[in-house]
C-alpha cells in the first residue's frame, strides 16, 4: 500500500498524494480491501463514489445490507456445522462485511470529501455532472433501484460464457451441439441406480454453497457500472455487475449506442460467466474489430479450483480484440499497448 500512495505521491509537483475521485464498485473484499489501511488518512481526495445501496440513511439500501447480514449469519452457523472447502470459504471471504475498508471509503481520506452514492436510472444511463474530471463525460449504467434486476442473477444459456458451446461457431446461430459424438454413447447402457442419481443430483446442494453464492451475487449486482468517454476512446468498467445491469443496459437503445461504442472493456468479475454477456460481445464488439482498436484487460488471482476466468470468454475477446486481452496474473509478453509495472499493476495506453 505504502508503493501505491508514494507513487500518487510522486505524479504531484510538491510530493503530496492527491486524487480527484476514488471508486468503489462495491463492498466485495477483493474490491475494497485495500482501503482498510490508515495510510489513506494522508491521501487528499476530492470525490468518493458509491453505489447508492452504501448510503447508511437510505431505507432501501438498509433493507438489501440487513439481507446481506442475515445471509452472512446464516453462512456463519452453516460453516460452524459443517466445515467449508477451500473453494467456498474463499467465496465467502470476499462477502464479509470489510468494516475497516467501508469506514475508510465512508469517513476517510484528507480534505473532506465530497460523497457521491450513484442510482442508474431504471430506462437509460445518467450523465453524471463532473466538473472535477475535464474532458471526460461518465455514464451511469448501473445499480438500478429495480429489484428484479438487483435479483437477476445469472444470464439465460445463449448470453453465458459457462457452457461448452459458446466456443463453437455455432454460438452465432443459438444452435448448440450434443456433449458428446455417437461414438462415445451407449443407448443401451444400464441406468444409474437411484441412490448414484440422486447423489449427482444434489451434489452441489450443500447449504453453505448455496448461502455463499447467494451472498455473493446479492453483492455483486450492486456494482457500479460506468462508461467514461474521452475523445474517441470508451472505456466501460462494469464491476462485478450480473445479468440485471446487463440486461437492462442491453435493451435500452442508448445504453446500447454506448455499449456498441465501447474501445476499452475491464472484464467484470475476473471472467466469470455470468458479468460478460455473449450478445454484448458478439453484437457489440465483434462487428467492429476490423475497423476499431478494442482492448480489454482481466483482473484475476487464481483462487480454489474455481475456473475463472473462463476460457470460453477469453477465447471470444481474443477474437474481437486481436489479442489485445491481457490478464493480470499471467507474466506473457504484452502486446505493445501495454506495460507491466513489476508485480504492481499493467497499463494499457489508449489512443483517445
Amino acid at each position: 500500500m505504502k508503493k501505491l500512495i508514494d507513487d500518487i505521491a510522486a505524479l504531484e509537483p510538491d510530493g503530496k498524494p492527491r486524487l480527484d475521485v476514488v471508486i468503489a464498485t462495491h463492498r466485495h473484499a477483493d474490491h475494497i480491501s485495500g482501503f482498510d489501511s490508515p495510510l489513506w488518512r494522508t491521501v487528499t481526495v476530492k470525490e468518493v463514489w458509491l453505489p447508492w445501496t452504501e448510503k447508511e440513511d437510505d431505507r432501501d439500501a438498509m433493507r438489501l445490507r440487513a439481507e446481506q447480514q442475515r445471509l452472512a449469519l446464516a453462512l456463519t452457523a452453516a460453516f460452524a456445522a459443517n466445515p467449508p472447502s477451500e473453494d467456498v470459504r474463499l467465496l465467502a471471504d470476499d462477502a464479509v462485511i470489510n468494516v475497516g475498508a467501508m469506514e475508510t471509503l465512508q469517513r476517510g481520506f484528507a480534505g473532506s470529501p465530497k460523497r457521491r452514492f450513484l442510482t442508474a436510472p431504471t430506462e437509460g444511463s445518467r450523465l453524471l455532472d463532473v466538473d472535477i474530471l475535464p474532458g471526460i463525460a461518465v455514464h451511469l449504467l448501473g445499480p438500478t433501484r429495480d429489484e428484479d434486476a438487483l435479483k437477476a442473477m445469472d444470464p439465460r444459456a445463449d448470453e453465458s460464457f459457462l457452457a461448452l458451446w459458446a466456443t463453437d461457431a455455432t454460438r452465432l446461430s443459438g444452435k448448440k451441439p450434443a456433449p458428446f459424438a455417437p461414438m462415445w454413447t451407449n443407448p443401451s447402457a444400464m441406468p444409474l441406480d437411484p441412490s448414484t442419481a440422486q447423489t449427482i443430483r444434489t451434489v452441489n446442494d450443500q447449504l453453505g454453497l448455496e448461502l455463499a453464492f447467494r451472498l455473493d451475487s446479492v453483492l455483486n449486482n450492486t456494482s457500479l457500472m460506468l462508461v467514461f468517454v474521452i475523445g474517441k476512446a470508451v472505456l466501460l468498467f462494469p464491476g462485478d455487475a450480473q445479468w440485471g445491469s446487463w440486461k437492462l443496459a442491453l435493451e435500452d437503445a442508448n445504453c446500447r449506442a454506448l455499449l456498441e461504442r465501447v474501445t476499452f472493456l475491464k472484464v467484470g468479475h475476473h471472467g466469470s460467466h455470468n458479468s460478460t454477456p455473449v450478445s454484448f460481445v458478439d453484437k457489440c464488439l465483434a462487428p467492429r474489430k476490423l475497423s476499431d482498436k478494442i482492448s480489454s484487460m482481466i483482473s484475476v488471482i487464481p483462487r480454489g479450483t474455481w475456473d475463472i476466468p473462463r476460457h470460453p470468454l477469453e477465447l471470444a475477446l481474443a477474437d474481437v480484440t486481436g489479442n489485445r486481452t491481457v490478464r493480470s496474473d499471467k507474466n506473457d509478453p504484452l502486446p505493445p499497448e501495454f506495460e507491466r509495472e513489476g508485480s504492481f499493476w499493467i497499463e494499457n495506453n489508449i489512443d483517445h
